[in-house]
């Protein structure tokens, strides 16, 4: 210890296993000095407030001028360290501060921020919002729905079930008719409205002729759908049929006629829009 000892002044002495076994302070300057094992005195660090410095990254940190309870914001990992002894470089003496958000927030007034494009799908659709539960169709399902209509005529041979080959779309909302196997999809179980209009306009008189609103696998309805049989002695003539029926999800919906009196044709229309089938779903079961 070096300096100048004057007459009156005041020393203190108290033990510190941190740092020996005394530690000495000058009270007029305030300056502690520690007793070392060979009976010197070394000056201790003056006691430094915890400062908080804000870093990019982690290199950043490790070489920051810092001391033990010094704190450190690392804005890459948005994470706060706080170092535990005297040595920066080294990253294990830094450890994480883990921040309780819940008490943190609770009561203040929070300005949310974004960043980008949200991604959020805007096509779910619910029937009621119950404590915080969402119940109904999570689909957006029960907005889907087809009107397909013909481009051509179809012929049709005598007494054959033949399906209607829907190949053009007014709209389609979600993609689920096919217009080359000519069948609606059931995207979820539930209830279905189906419309059916097929104009006929070949054959002779005395026509006796049916439409049906089946399965795309046969011309027999889906859990007793709907036939309609209609004599007429008009070579032309227009038969309409319509069900509500429940149909499972995967089940296909498609349209057939048949004539048994005779071969006949089904009409696309010229300027209107004669033979069209129409599905929507009412909702699910």
């Amino acid at each position: 210890m070096t300096g100048t000892i004057n007459l009156g002044d005041e020393w203190e002495i108290t033990a510190d296993e941190t740092v020996d076994d005394l530690v000495i302070r000058h009270k007029p300057t305030d300056n502690s000095f520690a007793l070392g094992a060979d009976g010197t005195f070394t000056p201790l660090p003056e006691l430094a407030i915890t400062s908080v410095t804000t870093v990019p990254d982690k290199a950043a940190r490790l070489s920051v001028s810092a001391e033990e309870g010094d704190i450190v914001i690392q804005t890459d990992v948005s994470k706060t360290f706080v170092l535990t002894t005297n040595d920066p470089t080294v990253n294990s003496n830094w450890v994480e501060i883990q921040i309780d958000v819940l008490n943190t927030i609770d009561g203040q007034q929070i300005t949310p921020s974004q960043v980008g494009t949200s991604s959020n799908r805007t096509d779910v659709v619910a029937d009621t919002v119950d404590t915080n539960n969402l119940a109904g169709v999570s689909t957006g399902a029960d907005r889907q729905g087809c009107r397909v209509f013909l481009s051509s005529d179809q012929s049709i041979n005598l007494d054959t079930k033949a399906k209607i080959q829907f190949n053009s779309e007014v709209y389609d909302s979600d993609g689920n008719f096919d217009t080359t196997t000519h069948n609606w999809t059931c995207p979820e179980t539930g209830l279905y409205a189906v419309n059916l209009q097929v104009s006929f306009g070949g054959g002779g008189n005395d026509q006796d002729r049916e439409v049906f609103i089946g399965t795309a696998t046969t011309s027999a309805p889906n859990n007793e759908g709907a036939i309609l049989e209609q004599k007429s002695t008009d070579i032309n003539d227009t038969v309409s049929v319509s069900t509500i029926n429940k149909y499972n999800s995967g089940d296909t919906i498609a349209a057939h006629a048949r004539n048994r009196s005779s071969n006949d044709t089904v009409e696309s229309g010229s300027n209107t829009v004669r033979t069209f089938l129409e599905v929507a779903f009412l909702g699910g079961l």
